[in-house]
């Protein structure tokens, strides 16, 4: 029978450690599954600094809608979203205004029609107005930061997404649906 002699030196008891310890804790939750097949622990990490969800939180959205979006329309896709946070519009003349958000414009902000891009000449020349208009819009959405990038990398400024009833979505009661608007704007000399 041999006798193995080992010298305790900080070395040793590193390795001892280092590959003593795993085995040890395999063994304990081997042994610990084999009685409770069943048991799995359960783990909940959440934190907000700002008692948001996290989707609030990495996703920059405004989104007009309803009654809020008839107060806020004006006579161009711009304007309308002028008076919201971080957006304002081009003024290159009048009824030729584009969103401007967090200082970027032109094909850096992509708009959008139903998610499909809108094709027009405002995005290369400031003298053209987006080829919407904003009494048609149901709802519009705007999205800022790294979730715009979703509509490709040219829209690092955002992404205005219009919802409109161009294609309807149910059937109307009693087979019609309509609205009327009427404004007026005496700078502008609008009626």
């Amino acid at each position: 029978m041999s006798h193995f002699s080992c010298k305790r030196t900080p070395l040793t008891l590193a390795l001892m450690l280092a590959f003593g310890a795993p085995l040890a804790v395999q063994a304990q939750t081997t042994s610990r599954a084999a009685s409770d097949p069943d048991s799995v622990p359960t783990v909940v990490v959440s934190a907000s600094a700002l008692g948001v969800v996290h989707d609030d939180m990495i996703t920059p959205v405004t989104s007009l809608g309803g009654s809020e979006l008839v107060r806020a329309r004006e006579s161009t896709l711009g304007e309308t979203l002028a008076h919201q946070p971080g957006i304002t519009s081009s003024h290159f003349g009048a009824g030729a205004s584009r969103p401007v958000i967090r200082g970027m414009d032109g094909p850096r902000v992509k708009i959008l029609s139903d998610g499909a891009e809108i094709q027009d000449a405002s995005t290369i020349s400031p003298d053209h107005a987006v080829a919407f208009e904003p009494v048609l819009a149901e709802r519009i959405e705007v999205l800022r930061g790294p979730s715009a990038l979703a509509y490709g990398g040219g829209a690092v400024g955002g992404v205005v997404n219009i919802i409109d009833r161009k294609v309807p979505t149910a059937m109307p009661e009693n087979g019609l649906e309509g609205s009327a608007e009427v404004r007026a704007n005496s700078a502008a000399r609008e009626k």
